[in-house]
């Protein structure tokens, strides 16, 4: 059940991160600039963090792996990193669990 809504959940924010992803190339191509620059202000603050996430993998060590820019690029890096830290830190995965749990609840619930 768990893992049934966790994948849902990692299903659905990539699918918005590609629709707000390709609305912006929309608005650009059909030269409505401003609708253009208003949704990418709204996105830059996420990409911005993921820039960083991305950063400090290459960092640590992960060089060209293509499915890494493709994580960050739909705003689920980060998440790569939270399972990480889980693998190295096993005694706090009921802690981070419910966490994740209770905001995956929230975004498929927003989402319906």
């Amino acid at each position: 059940m768990h893992a049934g809504l966790l994948g849902l959940s990692a299903l659905l924010q990539a699918a918005e991160q590609s629709a707000r992803l390709c609305s912006i190339v929309f608005y650009f191509a059909t030269g409505r600039l401003l609708w253009g620059w208003l949704a990418l202000s709204v996105l830059l603050p996420g990409f911005l963090v993921q820039a960083l996430s991305f950063l400090w993998f290459r960092a640590d060590g992960h060089q060209g792996q293509w499915w890494l820019a493709v994580l960050h690029l739909l705003q689920l890096g980060v998440w790569k990193r939270l399972h990480i830290y889980l693998e190295i830190h096993p005694e706090r995965k009921g802690d981070y669990l419910r966490c994740l749990l209770l905001s995956m609840h929230l975004s498929v619930a927003t989402f319906l």
